[in-house]
């Protein structure tokens, strides 16, 4: 396994909360405030999908996003006299949903900064209505490498990704399921939107560096998310007899998935982008059908590191549960803006816009700092789920 190096707790505060104002070297813990706040109120908007087949990651994605701001303030704020708040919007993870949420945001909200809407294609739809309102847009969730393509140099200056793109998480999942698992045959089972096909389309694309050792995609399926029923396609899969099946999906539709693919008695092992790699669902299929998964993804509750361990704690006591890699992403994206606004001295967005490519900041999956396409390049984990739910790290590649 690739050593990941992460910097302490205290280094990373000191950096981040210090730079804000912040006096201690501790995560605070998410309480109401005793007093009002005199601060002015900074308003970060966020269409992420509140209904539908993909609610539960934009609720995840909220609960992170919060426990941040809510650090944040309770820390002394930013610059000494800025408080963040957020605004939801539902952009129910679908491009027209996601353009309406994201207009309301900034024309009637009169929101400051923008986050994604969750679903590759909602913010793909609001990209270019951020830039032309001069809004900047933290993309901490969305993953389609298309995005990657459109900002920076590509031509949308206002938008960031801290995160990985599924193109740099494939790169290491692709090398680890055909070099080290020595799997010959994928057969891909992807949600019909821009996620699924992107994703798919990656995967084809990274097979074809290992066709030379007998690797290669043993077929392609696609549903429509929210779909119950998939045994016609697992089926059609089962008859194919691959090596293994790479789910590309929401939780909820993965959930399905599983159960059924276990029904139909199918024992191929079962890949997946991210998604499944959560405790709510081996709490849901039970660890005894979750147990031998194996995905790609951007955190893991198994980084060993204090600053990661601070943030479950946290986050379990805010919440009463354990958190899953979509409470973690904005988490550090609430971070990061924060940490570009310090160096900015303003909430100007444009000032703020050109902070944001100083960034240099320790977060819970190594560092962001971006490209001249305004991309993060932070680490990559492949995780298994154990026979006791558990989640166990089996490779990793930092800063890719």
């Amino acid at each position: 396994m690739t050593k990941i190096r992460i910097p302490t707790l205290l280094a990373t505060l000191a950096f981040l909360l210090g730079a804000c104002g912040a006096g201690g070297g501790a995560v605070a813990t998410v309480a109401p405030s005793t007093s009002p706040s005199p601060h002015e109120v900074i308003k970060i908007g966020f269409p992420a999908s509140l209904s539908g087949p993909n609610a539960l990651s934009g609720e995840e994605a909220v609960q992170g996003a919060k426990l941040a701001i809510q650090q944040i303030n309770q820390a002394g704020g930013l610059l000494g006299k800025y408080d963040l708040s957020l605004v939801t919007e539902d952009g129910k993870c679908t491009p027209a949903d996601g353009l309406n949420a994201a207009n309301k945001l900034i024309l009637a909200e009169k929101v400051n900064f923008l986050f994604d809407g969750i679903c590759s294609g909602a913010t793909l739809a609001f990209m270019p209505v951020a830039a032309a309102n001069q809004i900047p847009l933290i993309i901490a969730d969305s993953s389609n490498p298309l995005i990657t393509d459109q900002m920076g140099i590509g031509g949308n200056k206002w938008a960031f990704r801290t995160r990985v793109s599924d193109a740099q998480i494939s790169a290491t999942f692709a090398k680890l399921v055909y070099d080290s698992l020595k799997i010959k045959s994928v057969y891909i089972y992807a949600e019909d939107d821009s996620f699924g096909r992107a994703g798919a389309d990656t995967w084809v694309n990274y097979t074809k560096n290992y066709a030379s050792s007998g690797a290669a995609v043993a077929g392609s399926a696609y549903y429509q998310p929210g779909a119950a029923d998939h045994t016609a396609a697992l089926t059609t899969i089962k008859a194919a007899k691959p090596d293994a099946i790479y789910f590309i999906g929401a939780q909820i539709d993965g959930q399905n998935v599983v159960r059924q693919f276990h029904q139909l008695g199918l024992t191929q092992r079962i890949l997946c982008l991210c998604d499944l790699l959560s405790p709510s669902f081996v709490q849901n299929v039970g660890s005894q059908l979750a147990a031998g998964i194996i995905g790609g993804t951007y955190w893991s509750s198994s980084i060993d590191t204090a600053l990661n361990k601070a943030f479950i704690s946290d986050f379990t006591k805010a919440y009463g549960k354990a958190p899953s890699a979509n409470n973690a992403l904005p988490y550090w994206a609430v971070q990061v803006l924060a940490n570009a606004i310090q160096i900015a001295g303003s909430v100007d967005g444009a000032k703020v816009v050109d902070a944001m490519r100083q960034v240099d900041l320790p977060v819970l999956a190594g560092k962001v700092h971006f490209d001249d396409h305004n991309q993060a390049h932070t680490d990559v984990y492949i995780v298994e789920i154990q026979a006791d739910g558990t989640f166990k790290t089996i490779a990793s590649t930092s800063g890719v």
